[in-house]
């Protein structure tokens, strides 16, 4: 086993690890199991797990200032460490609700609900110390861990992982839903949201805004389990599993998203917001007229053009002037259930610019609230019945050695106690018609509420 050790870090290369989840398994019972999941091979390259972080901070309101400042503090207090080709060498996982940045945006926080894990912190920060690193691509794995990391933490780490596939510690109830997912709001509400939305969008106030609904049901049962099986059913480019305890219960995040938020690599910024969303079809005829459909929607690529518009102001506040530009414009992406159109938006960051201020600064992504970005959100929190936790927020992987990945985390649910939390939701625009827009949110959940719901 090859082995490479300096004064900053301990890198391990491992035999290749195909089945990344027996690594989560692996972990159980250490804290804030993490799993940044890129998906199949076709879909991503890395894959990251970790568990014991050494620090964790919480922003518990909305009203409290987000926590970005604080996860570039804890940054700098790392070694950089000068592996620039793997996506982690030590860093912040943070996970930020929709919310999290209420107060620096000027709007009013939303009213509490008790079914919208509105007990939860709002973000939440934990720094890593080390990883196993999984390259899909070259189908090589690593661990890495850096100079703060004991003999004993490190020779506990490989034993855990050299068990991998066993399942004597792994919890023994499997998950499974008490009953069927129900809708906060009636088929009929949602709709009549959307007509107050394009009322709105007629008055002046807005061109477009995102509008959700809300599920939930009680399980029992690991929560990995249900991540699984959603990863078979719906495997996606930018997905993640986080599980950790809050006031004596476990809470876990299930994202399941095909949206990237922002990357940093070497100074080069990404950011591919999805606009434009339409079921798969039942054969491949059907498939490809829903595919084309798509691509030639007027409404669809308006919908897109905004959102791009969007995000190229929020990219320019970070990025060097005239730096900023659309790489991609409608791009067709497939999926178990939808095809989407993206866009890709890049940008150079300015030198004294960091990942986390980058972040802050785009951050909630616009193609999750709509524009103007401000007004879209109030509009939002007045019209949906059921606060968004960690649904439409991000989460973020930011490493010592200056990368930065980032999702939004939709096709997301939240496992809070006994109960799991979903929502799906779409960009209403002047021309939306409220009952294809309501059947369209769900469309984008329908497999996971069908996968959990057999289980």
């Amino acid at each position: 086993m090859p082995t490479t050790i300096k004064t900053d870090y301990t890198l391990f290369e491992l035999p290749y690890c195909a089945d990344v989840s027996a690594q989560v398994d692996a972990l159980h019972g250490l804290q804030e199991r993490v799993w940044l999941d890129s998906g199949s091979r076709s879909q991503g390259q890395w894959q990251i797990v970790s568990a014991a972080p050494d620090q964790v901070a919480e922003q518990l309101n909305h009203a409290q200032p987000a926590l970005f400042e604080r996860a570039a503090a804890l940054l700098a207090e790392l070694p950089v460490v000068e592996l620039p080709e793997l996506p982690f060498t030590g860093g912040v996982v943070g996970l930020f609700s929709y919310a999290a940045n209420h107060s620096a945006l000027r709007v009013a926080e939303p009213p509490a609900n008790p079914a919208a894990c509105s007990t939860l912190p709002v973000a939440r920060i934990a720094r890593y110390r080390w990883a196993a690193l999984t390259d899909q691509h070259n189908q090589r794995s690593w661990l890495f861990f850096d100079s703060s990391c004991s003999s004993v933490f490190i020779a506990d780490i490989c034993r855990r992982l050299e068990k991998r596939g066993s399942t004597s510690e792994s919890p023994a109830t499997p998950f499974q839903l008490k009953r069927a997912f129900q809708a906060t709001s009636s088929a009929e509400q949602h709709q009549a949201a959307v007509t107050r939305t394009k009322e709105y969008i007629a008055a002046g106030d807005c061109y477009q805004a995102n509008i959700a609904q809300h599920f939930s049901a009680p399980y029992r049962g690991d929560t990995f389990d249900a991540y699984r099986a959603l990863r078979s059913a719906l495997p996606s480019p930018h997905s993640g599993y986080w599980q950790w305890r809050h006031n004596g219960r476990d809470v876990a995040l299930l994202s399941h998203s095909p949206e990237r938020f922002i990357q940093l690599d070497q100074k080069r910024v990404e950011t591919k917001p999805i606009k434009g969303t339409i079921a798969r079809g039942d054969d491949a005829q059907e498939d490809a007229a829903n595919a084309q459909w798509l691509e030639e929607s007027e409404k669809n690529r308006a919908e897109n053009v905004m959102i791009v518009d969007l995000m190229r102001n929020d990219l320019s506040r970070c990025c060097e002037p005239g730096s900023v530009k659309v790489d991609k414009l409608f791009a067709l992406e497939s999926y178990a259930n939808v095809h989407h159109l993206v866009s890709s938006v890049t940008g150079q960051l300015k030198r004294h610019c960091n990942s986390a201020e980058l972040l802050g600064e785009c951050f909630p992504g616009g193609s999750i609230t709509g524009a103007p970005k401000r007004r879209s959100m109030q509009v939002i929190d007045e019209l949906e019945p059921v606060g968004r936790s960690y649904y439409c927020g991000t989460l973020a992987c930011l490493s010592s050695n200056g990368r930065m990945d980032s999702s939004i985390t939709i096709r997301t649910a939240v496992a809070d106690g006994e109960q799991l939390h979903l929502w799906g939701g779409g960009g209403i625009v002047a021309d939306s018609d409220p009952e294809a827009e309501q059947l369209e949110s769900l469309a984008k959940i329908a497999l996971i509420m069908e996968t959990l719901e057999a289980l």
